[in-house]
């Protein structure tokens, strides 16, 4: 008569082997996490940005895009001594890892898309101190940068990339 299935040392030896595998690949796993949580992050923050730059062409007015650690907001100012008007709303990522640099901010679109007043530049640094040093700084992680020039197209891009690369900064 033939038996089926495994013996209990059997199991035991493929779990151990399943365990190593899986202790192997936690380094690379938070490494992963990492990164993904940064681009998440600044992709929002450059898609609010042209949120409102949109708004500001489809209203023909001057709109605000508002940011801090833990929101967005596209606000449309008040005029004669109104209070403004909050177009849209988003709270930031709920990873409290994140840094940027500068902690917050406000830009203003022209009704032509161009930052408002004429000449006015916005870059935001994001890092994940948690998760590991940034790439340009020796690290594994992806630090990403959100560049808003003058013409008001922001931007994603890669501080660590190297130059005639089509992410670098």
């Amino acid at each position: 008569m033939t038996q089926r299935g495994f013996t209990l040392v059997e199991m035991m030896v493929a779990v151990t082997i399943l365990l190593i595998l899986l202790f192997s690949g936690m380094p690379a796993l938070g490494s992963f996490t990492g990164n993904i949580s940064l681009r998440v992050a600044s992709e929002a923050l450059r898609d609010g940005m042209a949120v409102a730059r949109n708004e500001a062409i489809r209203r023909n007015t001057t709109v605000q895009f508002r940011f801090d650690t833990a929101e967005w907001t596209v606000v449309l100012p008040g005029s004669g001594g109104t209070d403004d008007t909050v177009l849209v709303r988003r709270a930031a990522p709920t990873d409290s890892t994140l840094r940027t640099d500068p902690a917050e901010g406000m830009v203003a679109f022209g009704g032509n898309g161009r930052t408002f007043p004429a000449g006015t530049a916005l870059a935001v640094q994001y890092s994940n101190p948690a998760a590991g040093a940034c790439r340009a700084d020796g690290g594994e992680i992806t630090c990403l940068r959100v560049e808003l020039p003058v013409s008001g197209e922001p931007r994603l891009c890669d501080p660590a990339a190297a130059p005639g690369n089509p992410t670098a900064c």
